[in-house]
């Protein structure tokens, strides 16, 4: 199941082998997310996954996957700012990933 579709916009030179249309696909409806006490501390350790296909097609072009693991304090708020940072380191090494492969294949 997709969980979202992004146009090229206009005006944006794609090379002819890029699709026109990307569909992202995540094969879990959410990323792992787990905090885990640890002593006085929590731990919050999260893993996001991605695939890039081609559509209609549907043959995959990229799967890549990004996880980040860090220490919190234990009370509810601590816990919420820990699961953003998370996340946050999570989908920048992903966006590097993609920047990576998109350059490589002359976007």
């Amino acid at each position: 199941m997709a969980i979202g579709v992004e146009r090229i916009p206009a005006g944006i030179r794609v090379p002819s082998a890029m699709p026109r249309m990307v569909r992202v696909h995540q094969r879990f409806p959410r990323p792992r997310l787990d905090d885990v006490p640890a002593g006085g501390s929590s731990e919050t350790s999260c893993d996001v996954k991605v695939m890039v296909a081609r559509w209609p097609s549907k043959s995959i072009i990229l799967w890549t996957n990004a996880g980040a693991s860090l220490q919190s304090g234990t009370r509810p708020q601590d816990k919420v700012g820990a699961r953003r940072d998370c996340l946050e380191a999570s989908a920048g090494q992903l966006a590097e990933d993609l920047g990576k492969f998109f350059k490589g294949q002359g976007g």
